[in-house]
């Protein structure tokens, strides 16, 4: 009985029987407005849907809501996954999935600035990592699989944007709130 734990084996066996893609292809301009506009919510979801996906494709006993909760700890196994799928498809990483991992880490522990235009840069450069991951994922499944599905905009995508800006804007009023106290 194979160890479905092991991702090496339950990897190398999907990679034998594969002749699909894995991943969905996602526009970076959708990637990006989504990830700022839901005040990084729909991130969340992507790491969910990244997990699910391993978890299905490769048999690898993970719980995705988990996974997708602390992706500050579980995104480096993820992005190995993805970085392993990659390579297996001719697309080399030009920085090293655990890099990004960490990058991502230092960049959710950057202390929230009193001027907005620093807050800006943070809250864009965060999504980066993840960002960089989907964009070499769009180069397998456009070298691999030409016919791979495409994320293009749809009815959840607009309410996600309202969750994010509701989200967003409770969290501006919250912040005022509690700096006055």
């Amino acid at each position: 009985m194979q160890n479905t734990n092991n991702f090496n084996s339950s990897y190398n066996d999907f990679l034998d029987n594969s002749n699909k893609y894995d991943f969905h292809t996602i526009p970076m301009l959708k990637f990006f407005l989504m990830s700022w506009v839901t005040g990084g919510l729909w991130n969340i979801r992507w790491v969910y849907r990244m997990w699910k996906k391993v978890a299905i494709d490769y048999n690898y006993k993970v719980s995705p809501f988990w996974r997708s909760g602390f992706e500050f700890i579980f995104n480096f196994p993820l992005y190995k996954i993805i970085e392993k799928h990659a390579n297996s498809h001719g697309i080399k990483f030009d920085v090293s999935s655990t890099w990004l991992a960490v990058i991502f880490i230092l960049l959710c522990l950057f202390p929230t600035f009193r001027n907005p235009v620093l807050n800006f840069i943070v809250a864009v450069l965060i999504f980066t990592p993840s960002a960089y991951i989907q964009y070499k994922i769009n180069e397998v499944n456009k070298k691999a699989y030409p016919d791979a599905f495409v994320e293009e905009w749809n009815i959840l995508d607009t309410i996600w944007t309202i969750i994010g800006l509701l989200f967003r804007g409770s969290v501006k009023i919250l912040t005022k709130i509690i700096s006055k106290y």
